[in-house]
């Protein structure tokens, strides 16, 4: 376990923390959830949301973890998700 020298939480994860739990990041991850819910709607958004962080930072990766989004979905989430990671390098590492 380490802890996060931006916000003082510990973590098991750093990438896994930074995209889904750092508080320094939740300014970028609202927006990423609101461009979610503009794009694939409040249903996958809420889908997503209730995942955890770790499976959540893997789905952003690419890793095909339960499937639920098409092809054509799957393919916004994951230009999307790298918009989000690449801000979160930026921002927070």
């Amino acid at each position: 376990m380490n802890t996060c020298d931006l916000c003082e939480h510990i973590y098991y994860d750093q990438l896994a923390h930074v995209l889904c739990e750092c508080e320094v990041s939740s300014s970028l991850r609202h927006s990423y959830f609101d461009q979610i819910d503009t794009a694939l709607g409040n249903d996958v958004k809420h889908q997503l949301e209730s995942m955890d962080s770790i499976d959540m930072s893997l789905r952003m990766l690419g890793a095909p973890i339960e499937p639920i989004l098409g092809v054509r979905e799957n393919n916004v989430f994951l230009k999307l998700s790298y918009i989000f990671i690449v801000k979160c390098i930026r921002y927070c590492l």
